[in-house]
């Protein structure tokens, strides 16, 4: 009944409700299949019971003729289909009770009266009611879908087989009063175009654990198909049909509503398959077949096979020795044994490459084989095979080696780096033997000491990273590398290479020891050097006040250093600061601040030595002095004359002489010689004397 719903919903409810006699056909050429579908259960009890009329016209081109009647299609009888309603297919009957529902209502009564069991047919007290009824026959219409002879006897159907190739002809069923013949619908067939029903596009299969998975798309074909039939062969010629009613497309997931599926078992494993797929339209005709998917089951192969020794003799040759379990008794079709030199996966298969060393397979029986040709290292393995390629048992990986006792040659190319976090990298050039299992790494922070191991494992490739603690005392260390085979033999270690930490250690402070200004004004800083051997350079700097910019002063090399420096900048009471800057090697630096100092304004000497000589014969004074370094812009040239101050003359800076005549004889004279700078400076003054 579930199954049947499927197929209600699909074909049965397409019909078109403003017909009372919804009319469908096939076109076979040589004949016309038709099938009519009334709206209600009461209008296909009354055409049923009394009789459709199936009625054709011939059409031509100037108009359609006459309708003639060709057949009164009237149901079968209550006692045929009650015959029907009680198989065990009971689902065939469900016309029967839509059709006969007065009937069967009154013999179940009587059946009731004389006190007689009642058949579980005659139940039909939950069809009673008008809408059980119309469920009922929408079922019994499906049920007649896929089967042309319960549609005759539900007088449902018609096959019109007097039929000209080349006319084109009107249809029509017909209630046998005939009333609501403008409602029956009429269909048209142009005997010339033939009925085609579509190819399937897609029908694809696979198999998971003995059972056959189909599917297939019915976007092209819901129109044209009731159900589907799917059909197996086992040689790819003869089909036969695998399920007993049509396949009726149902789904529960809107992803589906596309897509029909069915499933099957497949007969028995190790064996090829042949399915296809076709389409069965509501007249009962088969559409073309889809392409053929072949499938095949295999038996789950249980053989099992260990290697349980592989013995190599003095001359390197391997002999190979295993045993095998059947339990089932599967066939072992042949052996192939199997060895690689290395356990490495290739970078695309992502698997390891074996090569098959017996050219043909040996026999199931042969439980041993010895290998003359072998490899410093040997992996081996069995392979079995049964009668389906697919079937194959491998064996466990047995490892074997030749004897070997010479070690191999120091590694050589050994060079690496540190960097600022004090990570090393160590480098050296592969070995050329075959037979190298890896590398060890040794350390010591002196190169006459003995070496350390510093590598947990063996080292499978040339490199090797290791970290140190860069605050130590030692800036140096010294690494070798030992190669190892996979016999354990050890090679020498290699010559060492020596590797210089990075130096994050900044050089130690400079001390201040005295900061003063002398009598000049300028300011004398004395400061002992940093003790660090790795000093590079120094640098001065001095800046005013406590936060003001810090300017470099001077700069001195390890090779130009000095413990004293003079600040000639003319102070005028400013509050100043010092520091120094040591950097080393590489780079760390050191700073050492001195205290603010509070500088004086001090006038400096920049004329020294006044002299003045008088020359009575000329009337004249004339004064001489020397400069001091200063840069003097100008001179002032002052006379005190019996006490009273006067101006004489303004003469250039660089002048170094000046002549006085405006004097009268018996004053009391004395000069003043000014100097002009950029910075407050001492004057001169001469003695006392009378002209």
């Amino acid at each position: 009944m579930f199954l049947l719903a499927g197929l209600f919903f699909g074909t049965a409810s397409a019909q078109d409700e403003k017909y009372k006699v919804d009319l469908y056909h096939y076109n076979g050429g040589e004949y016309v299949s038709l099938r009519w579908y009334p709206q209600t259960v009461d209008d296909y009890r009354r055409g049923a019971l009394g009789g459709f009329v199936v009625q054709r016209r011939e059409v031509t081109q100037s108009k359609p003729g006459e309708w003639k009647e060709l057949a009164k299609v009237v149901a079968s009888s209550y006692d045929d289909f009650l015959k029907i309603m009680d198989d065990d297919d009971s689902d065939t009957g469900l016309i029967g009770f839509a059709l006969y529902q007065k009937e069967i209502k009154e013999k179940t009564k009587k059946y009731l009266e004389e006190g007689m069991e009642m058949p579980d047919s005659m139940n039909i007290d939950s069809y009673d009611s008008p809408e059980a009824q119309e469920f009922v026959y929408k079922f019994g219409l499906a049920s007649c879908e896929f089967d042309w002879k319960l549609s005759q006897m539900a007088a449902l159907c018609y096959k019109d087989e007097n039929v000209d190739r080349t006319a084109v002809y009107d249809y029509r069923v017909l209630f046998f009063d005939g009333k609501d013949a403008e409602k029956s619908k009429v269909l048209r067939v142009d005997m010339s175009q033939l009925s085609v029903l579509p190819e399937p596009t897609v029908f694809e299969g696979y198999e998971d654990n003995k059972r056959a998975y189909f599917s297939w798309d019915i976007t092209q074909l819901e129109q044209s198909y009731s159900g589907y039939q799917v059909e197996r062969s086992s040689d790819g010629v003869v089909f036969e049909k695998v399920n007993a009613k049509p396949i009726i497309h149902m789904y529960a997931d809107d992803r589906f509503e596309h897509t029909c599926t069915y499933t099957s078992e497949l007969p028995q494993c190790d064996k090829d398959y042949y399915y296809r797929m076709c389409g069965v339209s509501n007249f009962g005709v088969l559409g073309p077949y889809s392409k053929v998917v072949k499938l095949r089951c295999v038996t789950e192969y249980m053989v099992n096979i260990q290697i349980d020794t592989v013995v190599m003799n003095d001359k390197n040759e391997a002999e190979l020795q295993w045993h095998v379990e059947n339990p089932y008794d599967q066939e072992i079709r042949g052996l192939f044994v199997q060895r690689v030199e290395k356990m490495k996966l290739d970078s695309l298969t992502k698997k390891v490459n074996f090569t098959t060393l017996t050219e043909k397979p040996l026999a199931s029986g042969v439980r041993t084989y010895k290998d003359l040709n072998t490899k410093p290292t040997n992996y081996y393995r069995i392979l079995a095979f049964g009668a389906d390629t697919s079937q194959i048992a491998v064996s466990n990986v047995y490892f074997s080696h030749q004897i070997d006792s010479v070690p191999p040659a120091a590694p050589t190319g050994l060079k690496g780096t540190i960097d600022s976090l004090g990570v090393v990298s160590l480098t050296w050039t592969p070995n050329s033997e075959s037979d190298i299992k890896g590398y060890r790494v040794f350390f010591a922070n002196r190169k006459d000491v003995e070496f350390v191991g510093c590598s947990d494992t063996f080292l499978l490739s040339p490199f090797y990273t290791d970290t140190l603690f860069l605050g130590s005392l030692t800036n140096e260390i010294y690494y070798k590398v030992m190669a190892l085979d996979h016999n354990f033999n050890q090679s020498a270690l290699s010559e060492p290479v020596r590797l210089v930490k990075p130096d994050t250690i900044a050089p130690t402070k400079a001390v201040f020891l005295d900061i003063r200004q002398d009598t000049a004004g300028a300011v004398v800083v004395k400061w002992a050097n940093s003790a660090s051997v790795d000093l590079d350079r120094v640098e001065f700097y001095r800046r005013f006040s406590d936060d003001g910019p810090w300017k470099k002063l001077a700069e001195w090399n390890r090779t130009s250093l000095v413990e004293t420096y003079t600040d000639t900048f003319p102070f005028r009471g400013e509050r100043i600061s010092y520091k120094l800057v040591n950097y080393d090697e590489t780079g760390n630096y050191s700073v050492t601040e001195g205290i603010p100092y509070k500088t004086k304004n001090v006038k400096q000497a920049c004329l020294k030595n006044l002299q003045y000589d008088v020359d009575y014969q000329k009337g004249r004074v004339r004064l001489k002095w020397d400069h001091c370094g200063c840069r003097v812009s100008k001179i002032y040239i002052y006379r005190v004359t019996n006490g009273k101050l006067v101006l004489v003359d303004t003469i250039q800076g660089s002048e170094r002489l000046f002549f006085d005549s405006g004097l009268t004889k018996g004053d009391v004279v004395k000069y003043i010689v000014q100097p002009v700078t950029e910075k407050k400076s001492k004057s001169l003054a001469s003695e006392e004397f009378v002209y």
